[in-house]
């Protein structure tokens, strides 16, 4: 079926280049946020991120995310980097992140992370 890239044009169309500036904006900026947050409960990532996704390096990650996943929150692990994988989407917000982080710390407490 074609409705999937007569869906991705009528966006573009709607959006614009400023449209899709302005939501690249957004999404760097509740990552940066999240980065921030990250660090102030002792997590640190893999690498810098230069888009919206954060890798957050982990010794146990698969016990992290079940534990996440026990309190409604769904992440993806990277084994191979041990790590999770955070994608900040357009949706996602900071008062999400401010959510997520207490959850993250204490499932990371929980399983001995931090």
């Amino acid at each position: 079926s074609g409705a999937p890239v007569a869906a991705a044009y009528a966006v573009a169309q709607y959006l614009r280049l400023g449209g899709y500036r302005n939501v690249v904006k957004s999404c760097m900026s509740v990552t940066e946020y999240t980065e921030t947050r990250l660090k102030e409960i002792g997590l640190n990532l893999v690498v810098e991120p230069t888009m919206n996704v954060l890798g957050v390096k982990l010794e146990k990650p698969g016990l992290v995310v079940n534990k996440l996943a026990e309190k409604g929150w769904r992440v993806n692990k990277v084994e191979r980097l041990s790590a999770i994988r955070l994608v900040l989407m357009p949706q996602i917000t900071k008062q999400m992140i401010d959510e997520f982080i207490p959850v993250l710390k204490k499932a990371c407490e929980e399983v001995g992370e931090v």
